[in-house]
Parts: structure tokens; C-alpha cells; sequence
């Protein structure tokens, strides 16, 4: 079916190719505007009492970030200080190793002191090796 252009001489329609068209939008009564809101101007001491309290919360934020900076060298202090001392103590236990496996059963039974000796060494490096694991370090 072939729609056929009416004309009319309807105020407000003006022809186009044939057809008439709407020139502009039907008037409408104008929509009511929001009134703009004005804050009222702040009293001075009001922004100074602003910015002091952000300035203060900043300076409050570096100084926790500051206090946990150090917090976290000093753990790091701590565990690179142990580290050194434990792998200065490995040291310790090998040369005990080394001195009790110098001495034989024979030497030990020959020599009541040496025997001794060796038997305070092997009771010295047991208890190093044992504190040693207590840590976590193996050897």
C-alpha cells in the first residue's frame, strides 16, 4: 500500500520532497529550571582549619610509612645479621667435626685425657648441631 503525501496548510509544516514535515518542535511551556545553588562563601578560618587538618593527616601518613620503612630495616637488619652469624657458626661446627674425628678409639683408650677431650668436643658439637636445628639450619 502507497502512502500519498497529504498537504496541508497546518502552521508549522513546510514541504519536504512532497511531504510536509514539522519545522521545529511544538512549543511547549518551558520546563522549569533547577535553581542553581550558591554555596555561601566559607569563612576564612573555616579553609585554614581545612587545610591545616589535611596538611596534618599527610604529615601523619608519612610519619606511620616512615615508622614501618624502619620497622622493616630493622627486621631486615636483624635477619642478615643472624644469617652471618649462623653461617659463622656452620664454621665453628665443621671445625668440631674435623677435631673429633681426629682422635681415634685407640688414641682415646691409650690416653684417658685425650679421651676426655675428644668426649667434650663430640658433647659440644651434639649441642651445637642440636640448637643449630632448633633454628632451622641444617648441616
Amino acid at each position: 500500500m502507497r502512502r500519498t503525501a497529504v498537504r496541508s496548510t497546518m502552521r508549522g509544516l513546510a514541504p519536504v520532497q512532497g511531504r510536509f514535515y514539522c519545522e521545529k518542535a511544538p512549543e511547549t511551556p518551558e520546563q522549569e529550571k533547577p535553581e542553581e545553588t550558591q554555596e555561601p562563601e566559607k569563612d576564612p578560618k573555616d579553609l585554614k582549619i581545612e587545610e591545616l587538618s589535611k596538611s596534618l593527616a599527610y604529615s601523619l601518613a608519612e610519619a606511620d610509612n616512615a615508622r614501618k620503612i624502619a620497622m622493616r630495616d630493622v627486621d631486615n637488619a636483624k635477619k642478615y645479621a643472624l644469617k652471618n652469624f649462623a653461617k659463622d657458626l656452620l664454621d665453628v661446627a665443621d671445625n668440631l667435626d674435623r677435631a673429633s674425628s681426629a682422635v681415634t678409639e685407640e688414641e682415646s683408650a691409650a690416653h684417658p685425657t685425650v679421651g676426655n677431650l675428644k668426649k667434650g668436643v663430640d658433647m659440644t658439637n651434639h649441642s651445637l648441631h642440636k640448637i643449630l636445628a632448633q633454628h632451622g639450619i641444617d648441616i
